[in-house]
């Protein structure tokens, strides 16, 4: 009786492995990097004044009030830019917003001249209407 030794089996490589846990951390680490950038910039833009004002004059208003419902709240991504050197800078945004009765965008371009801002648009767009509502800037 012939007794057939029976071969080791090949090992594995854990390559395969290593290769998808690292490609699998870099894609992880490159996601939270990119989603931190946008959190922050979105930060930013909620803190700067003209984003502020914006929000203050719609949630005061009579007419927004009217055409959204009350409360109104701001959406999570505002749009636009903001370019401040100094005292001086100006400032272009739009801010969605929404009511229990409906959704709208905050327009609001202004100016900063001697820390002080004014503002050219300062208006609520409502979603399904024609006319924009003005807003009483600050």
């Amino acid at each position: 009786m012939s007794e057939h030794a029976s071969p080791n089996p090949p090992k594995k490589s854990n390559a395969g492995k290593i290769i998808g846990c690292t490609c699998l951390g870099l894609l992880t680490v490159a996601v939270l990097g990119i989603g931190g950038c946008f959190y922050g910039i979105i930060a930013l833009l909620k803190e700067n004044q003209p984003y502020k004002d914006g929000v203050a004059a719609v949630q005061a208003s009579a007419e927004a009030k009217a055409a959204l419902g009350d409360p109104i709240k701001p959406g999570f991504l505002p749009s636009g830019n903001i370019s401040i050197n100094g005292e001086n800078g100006e400032a272009a945004m739009a801010i969605p917003v929404s009511g229990p009765n409906g959704k709208g965008t905050v327009h609001v371009i202004g100016k900063l001249a001697a820390g002080a801002w004014s503002y050219e648009t300062f208006e609520l767009e409502v979603e399904g209407q024609t006319d924009r509502i003005p807003l009483a800037a600050p």
